[in-house]
């Protein structure tokens, strides 16, 4: 996927995330009232607020993967963008899940978005790390060209074969 796709999926992954914390902070709690849920209610809007504190952490990730995917012409950074948004998914899907359903097997899916989380890192990582060769290289070629300018212009200038003749001929 190009820069442009992983931007648009952070971007949106960031709207969904306000939008997630919006309704827990302001909605669940009476939303698990009216469900009977209230012996269970800081239990659930705790794992509410980790799906959304995760899912904002990976929005702002996929962005850093857009910016790498724009300078580093690989599929590294496809890998780890597919790897966060996967993992954004299950984990904190499976999260909000759980939050509303009470549902506790459903706890036992989230640790597969966590590893997805993991590989992500992991293979963005990996991308910057070629990233920075890639810019080494770009600036190592660039100092070349500056340093051989540079010893050209402090060399002394040769005179003119043309101006040495007609002195000679003067003499």
């Amino acid at each position: 996927m190009n820069a442009k796709t992983w931007l648009v999926l952070g971007a949106s992954l960031g709207l969904l995330g306000v939008a997630a914390g919006t309704f827990g902070a302001h909605a669940l709690p009476e939303y698990l009232r009216a469900a009977g849920a209230d012996s269970d209610l800081a239990r659930r809007q705790v794992w509410w607020e980790t799906g959304v504190r995760y899912q904002m952490y990976h929005a702002l990730a996929l962005i850093g993967v857009a910016w790498v995917a724009d300078r580093r012409k690989s599929i590294l950074p496809s890998l780890a963008g597919g790897s966060m948004f996967v993992g954004t998914l299950i984990f904190s899907g499976c999260l909000y899940a759980l939050a509303l359903t009470g549902q506790t097997f459903i706890g036992a899916i989230v640790p597969i978005g966590g590893v997805l989380f993991i590989a992500g890192w992991i293979l963005l990582a990996l991308a910057g790390a070629g990233l920075v060769e890639l810019q080494e290289k770009k600036l190592t070629a660039r100092e070349k060209l500056l340093s051989e300018s540079k010893s050209e212009s402090d060399k002394p200038a040769a005179e003119e074969p043309a101006a040495e003749e007609s002195a000679a001929r003067a003499d």
